[in-house]
């Protein structure tokens, strides 16, 4: 079996993880598909005039906001809240919608049990 780290390799080993490390597993993979989301919805001017608005937060701001627990939710909230543009951003990266909205579950329930 194989399991894909974030700079596309892999390495041979079973793909389910000890259920200790499953929480942060989920967290940082959710964190990624985050940033990715961040980086889509700003290459389009459109969408990233409407992301903008929705935020309230300036370019400058971003800098700051993209390390931020609760602004990389936020990001999948908003994803989750445009089906438009939430299958337009899986299907750029390959991500299945489904498990885009359980990351996004995954953590929203990090929030509030942290």
């Amino acid at each position: 079996m194989r399991d894909l780290w974030p700079g596309g390799g892999t390495v041979n080993k079973p793909l389910v993880k000890p259920a200790d490390n499953q929480t942060d597993h989920h967290r940082s993979e959710a964190h990624t598909v985050a940033l990715q989301a961040v980086q889509f919805i700003l290459s389009d001017e459109k969408l990233a005039g409407g992301f903008i608005a929705a935020t309230g937060a300036t370019p400058d701001d971003l800098k700051s906001l993209i390390t931020k627990d609760d602004f990389l939710s936020g990001v999948l909230d908003y994803l989750m809240g445009r089906e438009d543009v939430l299958l337009a951003f899986c299907e750029n990266i390959d991500l299945d919608p489904d498990h885009a909205v359980r990351l996004h579950q995954s953590l929203n329930q990090d929030r509030v049990t942290d």
